[in-house]
């Protein structure tokens, strides 16, 4: 996709139904488009964005993209980040047989894909909750990036592009299914290195070993 010039990022939204929220933005906003994507927008055509985000239940999310986008990890940060997954997987714990089954029981079908074509699978439901199983208070920030595994920070979704082998973001996703079965919660907060509040999945007592 060309980028029409340089851009910066006026505000984002998480939204469930993000296919059908993109589509009427694009039919609302369509004698607007530039090229393709992109549209020639003043600051009423922002707030009808912001309006009609809202009005489909959407999450403002402007300082996760823009921390995604303007905190790159410096040499020194990606060691740190492999030592801490190294003690990760020496603190490695396989989920008992009944309660793996009893998760999966909550499923009707598997595989099947969510949203943004991410597919939902035994390994990546499973993964996900061995890994915070073994964290601080069941408790992680998603950290969720689409970047290469080494590039991504500490965090569920660097857990998980470790432990599946893949450079694929999958933490917001998959927490969003295990939160829609009872199975994990999803908090805002800060952690220990940021002041700046982040999106956390935390494993509910019912599923912890």
């Amino acid at each position: 996709m060309k980028l029409p010039g340089n851009f910066e990022t006026a505000f984002a939204y998480k939204l469930d139904d993000y296919e059908n929220a993109e589509k009427l933005l694009h039919k609302i906003l369509s004698k607007y488009r530039i090229d393709g994507e992109w549209f020639k927008l003043n600051q009423n055509e922002l707030e009808l964005i912001k309006a009609n985000c809202e009005a489909m239940g959407g999450v403002m999310i402007t300082e996760e993209i823009d921390e995604a986008i303007n905190e790159p990890i410096n040499e020194v940060e990606k060691g740190y980040f492999t030592e801490e997954i190294n003690e990760y997987l020496m603190k490695y714990r396989k989920i008992p047989e009944k309660l793996r089954l009893s998760i999966l029981g909550k499923f009707n079908e598997l595989p099947y894909t969510a949203k943004r074509n991410i597919k939902i699978y035994e390994e990546l439901i499973i993964s996900t909750i061995e890994i915070l199983n073994i964290s601080e208070n069941k408790t992680l920030p998603q950290n969720a990036r689409y970047l290469a595994k080494e590039e991504t920070p500490f965090g569920l979704d660097r857990l998980l592009k470790e432990k599946l082998k893949t450079d694929l973001s999958t933490a917001s996703i998959v927490s969003d299914e295990l939160k829609d079965k009872n199975i994990v919660e999803i908090i805002k907060k800060a952690d220990n290195k940021s002041s700046r509040k982040k999106f956390h999945t935390r494993l509910k007592r019912d599923w912890t070993w």
